[in-house]
């Protein structure tokens, strides 16, 4: 049951639908086919008990005491004779007379065998003189259905007939029949389970796809086509939503950069003032140090407001076919003396020449991504650059033997404000999945098998 409901819609419905179908098939052919066996059954019983009363109503009793097993008398022969007629006449398969002992005592033709009516007893001794009874359908060594009626003249002595019961053999093929065609109509069943479990799950499929771009922040998702039905109103509500998303998101990105515009001009002014105050002190003066720290505090704040700006502000594309290997090269150039200063080996491993994307957009994430890895990566570390292309599509990665990152805190290292630093402002990877949206990337993070951590930016072609 786990696994079931571990399983895609689309599975889910297709078993469904072939287990109920197995399910109404087998009954259904199980209950027609024991209705017309049934029927059968009860209509050559009267038959077989009507022939048999019939015959034994013209059967001349007075000499029945002078039958005898051995078959060497005039009675015998009399009896012989008058059951040979009979069966000629009623076109029955044979007809036999035998005693309350089980006791054959003369047949119409050979193939009747006192062991054959002690399988019958319990129906044989239940009849009632004057009364008929009918055996259980058997069938002999060739495979021929044969059912018998029996008739008790008296206290000691039965009459009875076996007549062929072949339509029991049309049943049983008519049962392989049923078999057939529910084995096709569950062949069928599946067939059309996949088309509805596809016409179901495709339109569901493509609206969660939707949803997870809308989720990670890209109001720029194209809504899916081919979407009808219920499923249309779902659609038109989730695009309504991502409009009412992206309405919000510009509104909260203007408020942002307006208050930052409005504390960055004081800020501005604060720091221009103390530098000129600390130019008009002597090098020895208390106040240069304390001075020199407020100008430190100020160009921080000034940094943070920047990074504030730079996530709110619309990012315009310009996309180009980006050389990699010179990319990467300036990359490493940006880091050289952190590289050489923890004895860093930066290796570059492009399988790819050129990607497109904005350059600007690629280098900022990249130089992000570097700068993250050397904080993460002890002496004598490695950080690696590469690209491959796979499954259609780009992948740049930045892999390093770092500390990796606390798998509780992967799920947020991208949003906005988040950071594990001391003095972080949390927009640095917010910032790089931003622009990776912008240029149709996606920006992903998973730790190594071994040590430390990768960036995987793939870039949908």
């Amino acid at each position: 049951m786990k696994y079931f409901k571990n399983t895609s819609l689309k599975i889910r419905i297709l078993i469904t639908f072939t287990a109920i179908t197995i399910l109404l098939v087998a009954i259904m052919a199980r209950v027609s086919y024991e209705s017309v066996k049934e029927n059968y059954l009860q209509q050559a019983g009267e038959h077989v008990k009507m022939l048999s009363t019939y015959m034994a109503k013209s059967l001349d009793v007075k000499y029945l005491d002078f039958i005898s097993s051995s078959k060497n008398n005039l009675a015998d022969e009399v009896y012989h004779k008058f059951l040979v007629g009979h069966v000629q006449k009623s076109g029955v398969e044979n007809a036999f007379i035998f005693d309350k002992s089980l006791a054959l005592l003369a047949t119409a033709k050979a193939g009747i065998s006192s062991s054959q009516l002690k399988l019958n007893q319990n129906e044989i001794l239940l009849v009632s003189p004057g009364a008929s009874g009918v055996s259980v359908p058997f069938s002999n060594k060739e495979g021929h259905w044969f059912i018998w009626g029996f008739y008790r003249i008296d206290d000691n002595f039965y009459l009875g007939i076996e007549e062929n019961a072949s339509r029991l053999e049309t049943l049983n093929q008519l049962s392989r029949i049923f078999f057939g065609i529910g084995l096709a109509g569950i062949i069928l069943t599946i067939i059309a389970g996949w088309f509805i479990a596809r016409s179901i799950a495709e339109p569901v499929d493509k609206l969660v796809d939707y949803s997870k771009e809308i989720g990670a922040g890209n109001f720029k998702a194209v809504p899916p086509k081919k979407i009808n039905g219920e499923f249309s109103i779902l659609n038109k509500s989730m695009q309504q939503m991502q409009n009412d998303l992206e309405t919000q998101n510009k509104e909260r990105e203007q408020m942002l950069a307006q208050i930052a515009h409005e504390i960055r001009n004081p800020l501005g002014g604060i720091e221009l003032l103390s530098g000129l105050v600390k130019e008009n002190l002597s090098n020895d003066d208390p106040s240069q140090m304390h001075l020199k720290k407020i100008i430190e505090e100020v160009h921080g704040l000034k940094e943070q407001l920047n990074l504030f700006l730079e996530y709110s502000k619309p990012q315009k594309v310009d996309k180009e076919n980006v050389n990699l290997n010179i990319l990467a090269k300036e990359v490493e150039d940006n880091f050289l003396a952190e590289l050489k200063q923890k004895n860093i080996e930066f290796r570059i491993e492009n399988q790819l020449e050129t990607i497109s994307f904005d350059r600007g957009h690629l280098k900022q994430t990249l130089v992000n991504l570097v700068s993250n890895s050397i904080d993460a990566v002890d002496n004598n570390g490695q950080i690696v650059f590469s690209s491959i292309r796979q499954n259609g599509s780009s992948m740049l990665q930045i892999k390093d033997n770092g500390s990796g990152i606390d798998e509780q805190k992967m799920k947020d290292i991208f949003r906005p404000f988040y950071t594990s630093k001391a003095n972080g402002t949390g927009l640095g990877l917010a910032i790089c999945r931003k622009l990776c949206l912008a240029n149709n990337a996606e920006l992903l993070m998973k730790n190594n098998d071994s040590k430390g951590c990768s960036f995987f930016l793939w870039v949908k072609n």
